[in-house]
């Protein structure tokens, strides 16, 4: 990470800026405004000294690190916190007055002596006793004048001074030193013309002897360098005119800069050790020592002159050499400089460059690198810019973009504003000022055009103005201007607003009240023009409660883009864009998202269509996808939120950066993880600025190249794109993700791009969609690829992401025919074998793109893979997929509870319930276990019955103190109660066994005994015992009183669910009574399409249960009557799961209610659902299913197929149910069907739902005009599909109930011969079978006799058969 720094504007005087080296650690001091700039650690670490007014000169001790600041009459002293630190810190130590004069100049001399300009030119000694600094004054001399520029030596032998627009140079000459005070003689250069500088010939400042000779430097404004000397003769301190250089007028020669020989003999030092042989120019220099004299002129020339002699103590006579002529470079000086300050140019840190500072008087300070021996051997430009510090005078108060990022507008409570553009530095980004804009009020709002060319501002004086900004000059002009209209208040916000295509002429934008109202404009570069432009629907409300405008993110032209974002006071979030034509501008709204965040404290939208809102106490972020209304992330800090800013990658990944009081934290979008609920977004970085400023976030936003800018005070920083990988936050952040570049736009790139073929989560997603075979050769194929680089001894990062997999392959919609590539033996297929083989591969081998917990997941896949093999024979797709659940939830338990609802819709789909569980009964070895994996849910009554009766007996048993009382209420619910009072005798020593005994001996027909165990249930209720209260319920035959019990109290829907199914049956009252009041309203409101397709298939409602898969819960049936809409809050991606698409296809073909439940699905509301479960896939970085999908998918004729109506006895305790036939569960109890009739004929029957011949509904269709096309299964025909049975079944299809069901796909492919058949067969044949079937299957109508429901045992029905 790189932090660049805009920490002020400097003050325009002579010491403002001071440049020494202090413990070989160069560091900047300057002045700026009222604050102490100190930059070290090569510039990138910055501290900001707070003053009470305005600071005019400062210096660095460079022998100890004190640093002395010029504050009005006072001189402030500050020392490092350490004289060894890695990052330097100064603290005040010490405080100088001498009088009421300002002070103008100062300078530190030998130790800790310094001297003072002001009204007086004082000497000062600042004494360190015991680490407290006392200062002392040795010597003050009161001038004609203020002194404008001091100088001391480094022996402090001689100090001198000047008043401003002086013609001469004063030379104090320190001639005795006493105890309490020294005493100077004065002498006086003059010069013909007006002084403008001088300085005196330093030495290295490790070296403190005292030098018998001191030259000086004064310039003057005839052009002329005048070289004095000062020497001791006879006791004397003798000053004497040693030389002159001129500078050349006829170049326009105005800048002087003079490197000492120990510089550049230091600089050279290396560079003498690593060049042979050396040029002569460098031989010259190292064997001559000389001083290095450049004259430079405005047009960047450089001149670079040899002043020999000046560094002998015995004074020679001076000669002066022309080295060579060059240029300096123009970030290094700027375009047209003016006026321009050196501070003592210094040794880098680095050892081979001199350190080269520019303080503009314009406004800036500019930090280069000079190269000594590159610019001798005339390889480079004079000075490589490392840094540009600049700023504002004032606090800045908002940051406004272009829409490209490519400029930026800072603006301030005053009249200052200012617009920046970046400048790309050698290893870093900072701003360069493009012009300054100086408004008659401050800005409240602003749009920013043509790379900052063009500038709208809305002025808090209720003015709308066009600024233009040429190039050449420094300051914006005004162009237009038009007055606000108040009688509708201020308005809210300022937005471009673009047409369908770019114009560069002509540019609209609008102004928009707080009632929704607004104002439009058309402006070009010759002024604005108003225009018209309707209102903002507001929906009932009377003005806007919150709202922004919408961060334009895109790297390029953007149309019908979002613009103004609003939530109300509700939560409920609004969305708009405005049409653009020659009428006007037209407002209308995009999306609407139901949040319930009440009273939203900020909301912050990106172009992406993604959006940040910030609860009422300012300390909830959560990040909405707007395209879904879908909560992807949420998180609570312990500060609160003062900025949100978007940005995206030019793939429309968005990071997100969220500010705080003194830092920022980068959140970047990941991947959708489908198995381990990862969050959606990362944050990925923290910018602390309080390391640098005590300064709180003012405001920030992003520029088009990924880097940051952050406004605190009067100070911008700038945080390149670059992460640095070592910093803690980041570092644990990437965890064990393997970074081969610290761009954080690259970087999210990758975090988001398409997955690596072998990835888990492609491979999980592949499962789940039927492409089983293809998952196999995915897993072969890395296995090859790891051995032969196990044999090659190649690099693991060179097998690729795609492991040269053929893309087409995950187009083969049909699993039976897909085709694998030829493989060597004995490794030709992937089995037993091949799969211990890469599992101990990839325990010794970390792949590239997966975390160490990712490569554990495919490890995972690969033993899941290893069950479908053993047990492909035995289950359909169905179970597949719920076996893939269960392995993926034990791979996940510490992040997981169970199973999900999504497993349990496998399990509840599939015809093969009870192999099902005999694979997983063994694991139920307590209630946890089988709420773990929802057995309650799925397993078929009696299967339920056996686990209970299995889980009671391991509850007694499993405890050491054998207590009756953990069993009771699966004992009860099974109506066993006398097993129950068996176990309470045996229970001896337990402290409740004889009142047990004696309670549970009663009759409970009788009411006497009901009621008594419903009033102890009471009792044990108001104990806090929930479990025996729920058991004493169920005895007292209360069912409905003890689910509410285990529902409310205890908490566990499993065993309420189960309770009821086990007591009552799977066709009881309660249970659906359960269902629709309990698990129902839960899953609407929190939009779970699962658990609510799975309760209306148990309600026997399988037409809203297939609906459930593809529509909101709430938009079924009449449930948005007894709950509102605006409660329904999607907060998962998963919400909308690709799998549920999967489900619904299987479904639709599977029996004509569904069938027809399909056909009531809108197309359109279809269509849209593809396309999001497609986005979803894209996020997910499954991009090849995306598009499989786009090409397999189908969409129904909407020709509807009436299905066999059925008279159902209604049993004594189902009145209130609807009597629907129910889902067949195993093949043993299938009712004939209509798809029976077509799984037995050939593959010539046709189907009720094939599209006519030749026509397609295939989403890519538009894609491929081609209708020829050679690849067929890209254009494939709608087809009838076939019962995938036949391909396992031995005899004749007719005695196939009679068979155990061994599905393992469930295909909708059929032979091409069927698929040709025309549409009026087609028809015929469904006549034909209705009538069939309806001939078979009817149903007596004769309701059950009162005496065989009073016998106890419950009416027949059909539903009986199925469950």
């Amino acid at each position: 990470m790189t932090l660049s720094f805009l920490p002020g504007v400097p003050n325009s005087t002579p010491q403002a800026t001071c440049q020494r080296s202090w413990n070989n650690n160069v560091i900047l001091a300057y002045c700026s405004g009222n604050n102490l700039i100190l930059l070290s650690n090569r510039s990138e670490r910055l501290q900001t000294i707070y003053l009470n007014s305005d600071c005019h000169a400062v210096d660095v001790n460079p022998r100890n690190g004190l640093i002395a600041v010029a504050v009005s009459q006072e001189v402030l002293i500050y020392k490092p916190l350490h004289q060894i630190m890695k990052n330097p810190k100064w603290v005040f130590c010490a405080k100088v007055y001498h009088d009421d004069s300002q002070v103008n100049t100062l300078q530190w001399g030998m130790d800790n002596e310094l001297v003072l300009g002001s009204d007086y030119l004082s000497f000062w000694d600042i004494k360190d006793v015991f680490g407290e600094y006392k200062p002392r004054l040795l010597w003050s001399k009161r001038q004609p004048l203020p002194v404008y520029v001091c100088s001391i030596t480094s022996d402090s032998k001689l100090i001198s001074s000047m008043n401003y627009n002086d013609k001469t140079v004063k030379i104090w000459r320190r001639v005795s030193i006493t105890s309490d005070s020294d005493f100077f003689d004065l002498i006086i250069l003059p010069h013909p013309d007006v002084v403008t500088g001088f300085r005196w010939k330093t030495s290295d400042h490790q070296c403190d002897k005292e030098h018998i000779t001191h030259v000086i430097y004064t310039l003057c404004s005839d052009k002329k360098l005048r070289v004095w000397i000062s020497f001791d003769m006879d006791n004397n301190k003798n000053v004497q005119h040693w030389g002159t250089v001129e500078m050349l007028a006829s170049e326009n020669e105005r800048f002087c800069v003079i490197l000492d020989s120990w510089l550049v003999q230091k600089a050279l030092e290396q560079t003498a050790k690593e060049l042979s042989p050396l040029s002569a120019l460098i031989n010259y220099i190292l064997e001559k020592k000389p001083e290095i004299l450049l004259f430079s002129t405005p047009s960047h020339g450089i001149r670079m002159i040899a002043l020999t002699n000046l560094s002998d103590d015995i004074p020679k006579i001076m000669s002066v050499k022309d080295l060579l002529k060059t240029h300096i470079s123009t970030p290094a000086i700027g375009s047209s400089p003016e006026f321009v300050y050196f501070p003592e140019p210094q040794i880098f840190d680095d050892g081979k460059s001199i350190s080269f500072v520019v303080h503009d008087l314009h406004g800036c300070v500019r930090h280069s690198l000079l190269n000594i021996s590159s610019i001798l051997n005339g390889k480079e430009k004079v000075g490589t810019m490392q840094h540009k510090w600049t700023g504002h005078t004032k606090s800045i108060q908002k940051l406004f973009r272009s829409s490209d990022g490519s400029a930026l507008l800072t603006t301030s409570r005053f009249q200052e504003n200012s617009i920046w553009v970046p400048l790309q530095l050698k290893n870093s980004v900072t701003l360069s000022k493009k012009a300054m804009l100086i408004t008659e009020s401050p800005i409240k709002h602003a749009l920013i055009h043509d790379k900052g060319n063009m500038v709208i501002t809305l002025l808090e004086s209720c003015k709308i103005q066009l600024w233009i900004c040429n190039s050449n000059e420094k300051k914006a002009f005004l162009k237009t201007s038009f007055t606000v209209d108040e009688s509708r208040g201020f308005p809210c916000l300022m937005v471009n607003t673009s047409g369908k295509e770019p114009r560069h002429n002509e540019r609209y934008f609008a102004y928009v009240y707080p009632d929704g109202s607004s104002q439009g404009f058309l402006f070009t570069r010759d002024g604005m023009e108003k225009v018209s432009s309707n209102s903002i629907d507001l929906e009932g409300e009377e003005h806007f409660y919150l709202t922004s405008a919408i961060d334009p993110v895109r790297y390029q032209f953007q149309s019908d883009r979002s613009l103004v974002a609003v939530i109300t006071k509700n939560g409920i979030i609004r969305i708009y864009k405005a049409d653009v034509d020659q009428l006007g501008i037209r407002w209308k709204k995009s999306y609407e998202t139901v949040t319930n965040i009440k009273n939203a404290s900020k909301i912050t939208g990106s172009s992406n269509d993604k959006i940040c809102v910030i609860d009422d106490k300012g300390t909830t972020m959560t990040l909405w996808d707007l395209r879904r209304s879908v909560l992807e992330y949420e998180t609570t800090f312990e500060e609160r939120v003062v900025d949100i800013d978007w940005t995206s990658t030019e793939f429309e990944q968005s990071i997100v950066a969220i500010g705080f009081e003194n830092y920022v934290i980068l959140f970047t979008q990941l991947r959708y993880d489908y198995t381990n609920k990862n969050p959606a977004y990362l944050p990925i970085e923290k910018i602390n600025v309080s390391e640098h400023t005590t300064h709180a976030i003012g405001d920030s936003t992003w520029l088009n190249n990924g880097s940051i800018i952050i406004a605190t005070g009067n100070q911008v920083f700038i945080k390149d794109k670059s992460l640095d990988l070592k910093d803690k936050f980041t570092y644990n952040s990437i965890g064990s993700r393997k970074i081969l570049s610290n761009d954080i736009l690259h970087l999210t790139s990758v975090l988001n791009g398409p997955l690596p073929v072998y990835h888990p989560q492609l491979l999980i997603q592949s499962l789940f969609a039927k492409r089983i075979n293809l998952v196999r050769e995915i897993l072969l194929k890395l296995f090859h690829a790891l051995r032969k680089m196990e044999f090659t001894a190649d690099e693991v990062h060179n097998i690729g992401s795609s492991l040269r997999m053929d893309p087409s392959k995950f187009l083969h919609s049909n699993d039976i025919t897909y085709e694998f590539d030829k493989y060597e033996e004995p490794y030709s297929s992937f089995d037993l074998t091949v799969s211990v083989a890469l599992i101990e591969l990839l325990s010794k081998t970390p792949l590239p793109y997966l975390t160490r917990h990712q490569q554990v997941t495919l490890i995972s896949v690969i033993e899941a893979v290893e069950e479908i093999n053993l047990n492909q024979k035995a289950v359909d797709i169905n179970g597949v997929r719920f076996m893939l659940g269960v392995k993926l939830y034990t791979s996940h338990k510490s992040s997981q509870s169970g199973v999900n609802m999504r497993d349990v819709s496998w399990a509840t789909h599939s015809d093969n319930k009870e192999i099902l569980y005999s694979n997983i009964s063994g694991r139920l070895r307590k209630w946890d276990n089988v709420r773990e994996l929802k057995v309650a849910y799925w397993a078929e009554q009696q299967d339920l019955v056996k686990c209970f009766e299995s889980i009671a007996k391991l509850e007694f048993n499993n405890n050491d103190n054998k207590d009756p009382s953990r069993c009771s209420i699966f004992y009860l619910s099974l109506k066993k109660r006398n097993i129950l009072i068996g176990l309470w005798r045996i229970s001896s020593g337990h402290p409740e066994q004889a009142k047990m005994l004696k309670f549970l001996n009663n009759d409970f027909t009788e009411s006497r005994w009901r009621s008594a165990a419903l009033k102890n249930a009471f009792v044990l209720l108001s104990k806090h015992r929930y479990v025996d209260a729920a058991s004493f319920f169920l005895l007292a035959g209360s069912l409905k009183d003890c689910i509410n019990v285990i529902r409310k109290q205890i908490n566990d829907l499993d065993l309420a669910v189960a309770v009821c199914r086990v007591y009552e049956g799977d066709n009881g009252s309660v249970l659906d009574e359960f269902l629709r009041e309990q698990i129902l309203p839960k899953a609407i409101i929190d939009s779970d399409r699962w658990t609510t397709s799975y309760v209306y298939w148990k309600m026997r409602k399988q037409d809203l249960a297939i609906k459930a898969l593809v529509q909101p819960p709430v938009e079924l049936d009449d449930n948005s009557k007894w709950i509102q809409k605006n409660k329904c809050v999607n907060k998962s991606f998963l919400v909308e799961d690709p799998l549920l698409l999967q489900l619904y296809l299987q479904l639709r073909n599977r029996n004509i209610d569904y069938y027809n439940a399909a056909l009531e699905v809108n197309e359109s509301l279809e269509y849209e659902i593809v396309m999001r479960v497609v986005t979803i896939y894209t996020r997910m970085g499954c991009d090849y299913l995306a598009v499989a999908l786009l090409n397999d998918w189908k969409f129904m004729e909407s020709k509807k197929v009436l299905s066999i109506t059925e008279e159902i006895p209604e049993s004594s305790h189902a009145k209130s149910t609807v009597n629907k036939i129910e889902e067949p569960v195993t093949t043993q109890k299938v009712r004939p069907s209509l798809f029976d009739r077509f799984d037995s004929q050939s593959s010539e029957s046709p189907k009720f739902h094939s599209s006519p011949a030749g026509e397609s509904n295939n989403i890519l269709d538009s894609f491929f005009p081609d209708d020829n096309s050679s690849n067929g299964h890209l254009r494939k025909i709608s087809q009838p599909s076939f019962n995938i049975l036949d391909s396992y079944r031995t005899g004749n299809s007719d005695d196939f109930s009679s068979k155990k069901s061994n599905i393992m796909y469930d295909s909708t492919d059929i032979s091409e011969n069927a698929a040709q058949k025309s549409q009026s067969a087609r028809h015929l044949s469904i006549l034909e079978e209705n009538r069939a079937n309806e001939e078979k299957l009817i149903v007596s109508k004769t309701a059950p006799t009162k005496q065989q429901t009073s016998a106890g045992t419950k009416p027949k029905s059909l539903l009986d058969d199925f469950m």
